[in-house]
């Protein structure tokens, strides 16, 4: 009897004997039992079975954790996994691609933005390409390229206007440099138009036009008067003249071909 007044006596200590256990009087741990628990090895026995009681709930728990073992590893999947010093390319590329980097440097889907494809395509590609070595993002390279568009553009819009007014003051800016050698002004507007279609042979006989006109010297009066001042002395005579009995000289072909430019000789 006094044993049992010390039982009911007793704090509770609010089921510390373990998570769905008891704790028995003589301090062992009790523990739910399982419908299957024989048909298990003997050393699991004696765990505790709560909630897993027969075999249905224990299927039931089966799948609640194959179902949420499959969102973890979705989870994990989709995950942002920063590389460190260690990782692999294949790590780097990727975290880049998880981010908004392409697979492919030309799956960055640039747009031409009104400019000519042909023009602007080798600047279009090694552009895609430096983004792609920097693992920039769809978003990203189209924001940088729309910049660098928008530069070219204006770039180009100001090379025009340049071309434009140089071709407009050619013959000021010839004429100014033909001035100390030629102060009349009657012989300098000869001496020019003489100069210019030398100069003008010259560069179809050479197939310099492109090249000058890439480089702005089809536009230099002071190279354009240096050329045809060389042209006119030192170039060959001409082949036509051939068979008359002497080669023509190259003063004797240019009064020949532009006769009115000396007048009064």
């Amino acid at each position: 009897m006094y044993i049992i007044r010390l039982f009911l006596l007793a704090e509770d200590d609010g089921g510390n004997g373990g998570a769905g256990g008891a704790e028995d009087l003589g301090g062992r741990i009790s523990h739910v039992a399982a419908s299957y628990e024989n048909d298990l090895d003997e050393a699991l026995r004696n765990d505790d079975f709560t909630g897993i009681e027969d075999v249905g709930k224990l299927y039931g728990a089966y799948k609640e954790a194959k179902a949420q073992n499959a969102k973890d590893k979705e989870a994990l999947d989709n995950s942002l996994r920063i590389p460190g010093k260690d990782s692999s390319y294949d790590d780097v590329k990727a975290f880049f691609q998880k981010i908004g980097m392409p697979e492919k440097a030309e799956d960055y889907g640039l747009s031409d933005y009104d400019l000519d494809p042909a023009e602007i395509a080798d600047m279009k590609r090694n552009f895609m390409d430096s983004a792609h070595r920097s693992g920039l993002t769809k978003v990203q390279a189209n924001n940088l390229w729309k910049h660098e568009a928008a530069t070219y553009a204006a770039f180009k819009r100001s090379a025009q206007a340049q071309v434009e007014e140089l071709t407009k003051n050619l013959d000021q800016r010839y004429d100014a440099v033909l001035k100390d050698e030629y102060p009349d002004d009657t012989r300098r507007a000869e001496r020019m138009t003489l100069e210019r279609n030398l100069f003008t042979e010259v560069v179809g006989k050479a197939n310099l036009g492109e090249y000058l006109s890439k480089t702005g010297l089809n536009l230099n009066p002071n190279f354009m008067h240096a050329l045809a001042t060389f042209y006119e002395k030192y170039a060959h005579s001409d082949p036509a003249s051939q068979g008359a009995g002497r080669a023509e000289t190259e003063a004797e072909r240019l009064k020949r071909k532009y006769p009115s430019m000396f007048k009064g000789e």
